[in-house]
């Protein structure tokens, strides 16, 4: 049996892709007096140069008259981490699987001496499959009602690169 493949042309990307995430950065006043110098928010590490031979390995200097940068302005030469896409497709909601729902942002954690699931990106209460700390984390975000209308939702697999 032959199945035609089309090619969908997507505005999340194709397979193959190459994505840099923007980060918000700020300012590091504790540095110097004379210069002040540039890190992301996320960790308060340095800003390196990365694409200019010269200066690679030296800490980007602030240039804003703001304390800090929202992601949007991040220049590209700032960016840390590459996301290549390894796979897109198309699936209903609850057709999530333990291991996808971990990879959406639920943590592995010690309970009482039990190894448990919770997101990390919203204080829940710890649950015994990462399942239904992804339910619970959906339900959060879009509505209890969203979970049960079961949506075909975009699954977009990445892996991290280094250019």
């Amino acid at each position: 049996m032959h199945v035609e493949q089309k090619t969908i042309n997507l505005r999340y990307g194709q397979v193959g892709d190459v994505l840099w995430v923007r980060e918000t950065l700020k300012a590091d006043f504790d540095t110097d007096d004379r210069v002040v110098l540039s890190k992301y928010a996320a960790d308060s590490t340095h800003v390196l140069y990365s694409t200019n031979d010269e200066y690679n390995g030296s800490v980007r200097h602030w240039t804003s008259k703001r304390k800090s940068v929202p992601s949007i302005h991040m220049p590209k030469e700032a960016c840390r981490l590459f996301l290549k896409i390894k796979d897109i497709r198309v699936e209903r909601l609850q057709n999530i699987s333990e291991e996808d729902a971990i990879q959406e942002g639920i943590e592995r954690i010690k309970k009482d001496g039990m190894l448990s699931f919770r997101s990390y990106a919203v204080n829940y209460e710890a649950c015994v499959f990462p399942y239904v700390s992804f339910e619970t984390l959906w339900k959060k975000i879009n509505g209890s009602q969203s979970w049960n209308e079961n949506p075909w939702v975009w699954v977009i697999e990445f892996e991290r690169i280094i250019l």
